[in-house]
């Protein structure tokens, strides 16, 4: 610890006595910290062993009184049973005689209650004409059921004892008590339930036996047991003066307790109980430590089983834990003290021994030390005791003595230079004689490593450099200090000459990120811009190569970010993009190019105007949605299929860009990217509306003009035949057959005519045949109604009618 300042004092650590500077306290205090402990630990043994004995005493005692207690409780128990095995046995002696006196069982029944004034009643119950097969004789009288069932319970009413139908008597079980004897053929013991008897309320248990008749149950012998005598002994138990004791039904209700508010109510659910109820159904002797109350206590359960029932009760004690743990701690309290008082005596005589041979003498060893730590090698302790303290500080005169001979002495020439100095090694475990020349080793080879250096730097060896690895510490740095200033002058200009040689043959290096200062610096910042320059030329190259591989023909690079020849270069690259689009939107013919998603990456002006739109609006439209031809969203697409299949596609289909509705022939190119992959697909439009629309129109008038030209045909036939009454209608037509139209209306016209002519000279004629066959030979025919050959017709008939009547 470093000595304080003149003028101040170090500060007493407050920790403990441990951080002072007499050894005789500390060497005092740890003996009798060593004492205290073991005091301790005896102490805390003797507690623990005396606390499990304690416990494992109250566990013995416990048990013992909860096992007196379920003695004592069973033997009540067990009486009433026995008045109903009694009973079972002799009713099955009678009935196998054949004695079936309903009024002597019934005497039977009222002498065991009348002799027994712990019970509330004695019954007996047989199965339907079990007893005597006499049941419909007796039916409603005393002691049966309305069927005449035998089933007499006398019952004690007060000081009366009254004969009643077991019916008339309430249970716990409700009376599956019953069913249970007769299902599985052996006694049980019903759990307690409160019954008003002389206006009180008492806890009674029913005990039941069997009674059976060649080989199968018949009926049944009971006794109700009054509890009273159980809850007066139990209440007066007091284990250890401050237990409790139980009585707990297999149901887990208390049957007995030493707070009688507590009778009939089951046991807390949960934690220890269900632990308790578990070795109550086992039947299981347990004992374990619980919170009971809110206290902790000792509980020791003893199962208590009533004859054959199956159905055991428990006994359980309750003792506090601290009226069993009460004389733990006075014992524990003599051991501390007896142990506190051996170990102040020891540690006072430890103290006054130690002072007197350890502390004194370490003393004037410790001075002798603190003058070395201040360089004063002319101290000694001049001490002359033969024991450990002594012979320590004879060793540190002897060792002051050296130092100051020796040691010190080295120093100073190595000091002022002189490194020829000569030690000696005293031996094998030396380490002050090695150490000091190892220094002048090290002193000696850093000067003959800057003296190579010099010398390598004078004849323009710049790439020598010093050795660290034949040094350590501040001699390496020394070297490592040297290198770094030949790398920080030298590495700059290296990394220079290597960069711009690089970037004159195309192989752009990385931006150096090496820290330089001052003008080296500069140097580093230029270089760095120069290659930024040159990265950013390169970037918009191949930027505009990938567009134009991918049909984005409209994408430029952006001038402004370059400099000088950089940015003429950029202009130029961008000029030539300009005048190839030219070129495009010059075609006469629409022309476009999409991705594989039939996105408008580029159309010419006269794609575009064909939608009503320019060729910015349409890019990153879908061609599906521009042009809205029949062939899109269809296999027939040539665009899609060029895309599929990697080849040239073409097809015929109509389109309806923006009002227009048009008749195309369109081709598909693939586009493929650097690697041959498909990405997409040159499409140009040719549009075929007028010839399609002339094609159709003479299609059209041709087909008008067959079935016109048959109907007309159908005319003349009929009219060749005589047949005259026919109607000729020409089909209306449209636009384009508008002038077929009149020609044909024309010829059905002059049909008609015809058609008409001929009606009318058959008329003529069939008037003239009348009129000669009616005798009125001078009727003639009008010849003016016709004309050309049919007036002639006409003519020559009234000639010849002429000519024939004349002479008659």
């Amino acid at each position: 610890m470093p000595a304080a300042p003149p003028g101040l004092t170090r500060p007493q650590d407050p920790r403990s006595m441990f951080h002072t500077h007499d050894l005789g306290k500390k060497l005092s205090a740890l003996i009798g910290l060593v004492v205290l402990l073991g005091a301790s630990a005896i102490a805390l043994m003797v507690t623990l062993m005396g606390g499990s004995a304690v416990r494992e005493q109250a566990f013995e005692r416990a048990r013992a009184d909860a096992t007196a207690t379920s003695i004592e409780v069973q033997r009540a128990l067990e009486g009433g049973l026995n008045a109903a095995r009694n009973l079972s046995s002799s009713f099955q002696g009678l009935k196998a005689r054949g004695f079936t006196d309903r009024i002597q069982y019934a005497v039977m029944l009222q002498k065991v209650l009348e002799d027994n004034a712990d019970m509330v009643g004695v019954w007996t119950r047989w199965e339907a004409d079990a007893f005597d097969g006499k049941d419909k004789r007796f039916s409603g009288a005393p002691g049966a059921d309305a069927e005449g069932r035998f089933m007499p319970y006398w019952a004690r009413e007060g000081g009366e004892i009254a004969l009643l139908s077991v019916q008339e008597v309430a249970d716990s079980s409700n009376g599956e008590y019953y069913d249970a004897v007769k299902r599985n053929g052996h006694e049980i013991i019903l759990p307690p339930a409160f019954r008003t008897i002389g206006g009180k309320e008492v806890l009674v248990t029913r005990l039941v036996a069997p009674v059976t008749s060649e080989g199968r149950t018949v009926g049944v012998a009971g006794v109700d047991l009054a509890l009273n005598g159980v809850q007066t002994l139990v209440a007066g138990l007091r284990p250890f003066g401050t237990g409790r004791v139980a009585l707990v039904s297999s149901d887990g209700r208390y049957v007995a307790s030493a707070k009688p508010e507590d009778i009939n109510k089951p046991l807390d659910a949960g934690g220890q109980t269900a632990s308790l109820l578990a070795a109550l159904r086992d039947a299981k002797l347990s004992t374990l430590e619980r919170e009971s109350g809110g206290l902790d206590v000792f509980t020791a359960v003893v199962p208590l089983v009533v004859g054959r029932t199956g159905t055991p009760w428990g006994v359980i004690v309750d003792v506090p834990l601290e009226t069993v743990t009460a004389a733990v701690p006075r014992l524990r309290n003599v051991v501390i003290a007896i142990s506190f008082l051996s170990c102040l005596f020891i540690v006072v005589i430890a103290y006054f021994l130690f002072r007197r041979f350890v502390t004194r003498p370490l003393a004037r060893v410790e001075a002798m030390v603190d003058e070395l730590g201040k360089g004063h090698l002319g101290h000694r302790t001049a001490l002359t005791q033969s024991d450990e303290v002594g012979r320590t500080a004879r060793a540190l005169d002897r060792l002051a003595a050296e130092l100051q001979q020796h040691i010190v002495g080295a120093m100073k020439r190595i000091a002022v230079g002189d490194l020829a100095v000569e030690t000696t090694v005293k031996d094998e475990r030396d380490e002050i004689t090695p150490a000091l020349e190892m220094m002048v080793a090290a002193v000696r080879g850093l000067v003959n490593e800057a003296a190579g250096l010099s010398r390598s730097a004078v004849a323009g060896e710049l790439a020598t450099r010093g050795n660290p690895d034949r040094f350590q510490g501040a001699y390496r740095q020394v070297i490592e200090g040297v290198n770094a200033t030949l790398d920080a002058v030298i590495g700059p200009l290296n990394v220079a000459a290597e960069y711009v040689d690089r970037i004159s043959k195309g192989d752009l290096p990385p931006k150096i990120t090496d820290v330089y200062k001052g003008d080296f610096n500069e140097i580093r910042n230029n270089l760095n811009v120069c290659i930024d320059a040159v990265q950013a030329l390169v970037a918009d190259a191949a930027a505009l190569t990938t567009a134009a591989i991918e049909g984005r023909l409209r994408a430029r690079a952006d001038a402004s970010r370059h400099q000088g020849d950089f940015r003429v270069v950029v202009n130029g690259m961008n000029a030539t993009m300009d005048s190839l689009v030219g070129h495009l939107d010059s075609m006469p013919t629409p022309a476009l190019i999409i991705d594989r998603e039939f996105t408008i990456l580029y159309m010419n002006d006269l794609g575009a105007k064909l939608g009503g739109s320019t060729p910015q609006d349409v890019q990153g439209r879908k061609c599906y949605d521009h042009f809205r031809a029949g062939d899109c969203h269809s296999e027939r697409c040539a665009c899609g299929r060029a895309i599929a299949e990697g080849r040239t596609c073409s097809a015929e289909t109509d389109a309806h860009p923006g009002s227009l509705d048009l008749e195309i022939a369109y081709s598909g190119v693939p586009l493929r990217d650097a690697h041959g992959k498909v990405i997409g697909a040159f499409e140009v439009v040719s549009d075929q509306t007028a010839v399609r629309q002339a094609a159709s129109r003479a299609r059209k008038v041709a087909d008008y003009q067959e079935r016109e030209t048959g109907t007309i045909a159908e005319a003349l036939g009929k009219l060749a035949q005589g047949q005259l009454d026919f109607t000729l209608t020409v089909t209306p037509g449209d636009a384009e057959t508008a002038e077929v139209q009149k020609t044909f209306e024309r010829l059905g016209t002059a049909v008609a005519e015809s058609a008409s002519a001929v009606r009318r000279l058959v008329a003529d004629a069939s008037h003239l045949a009348q009129a000669a066959v009616e005798g009125r030979l001078a009727t003639r025919a009008d010849a003016s109604a016709h004309h050309g050959d049919f007036r002639k017709i006409v003519e020559g008939v009234n000639a010849t009618l002429d000519a024939v009547v004349g002479p008659l």
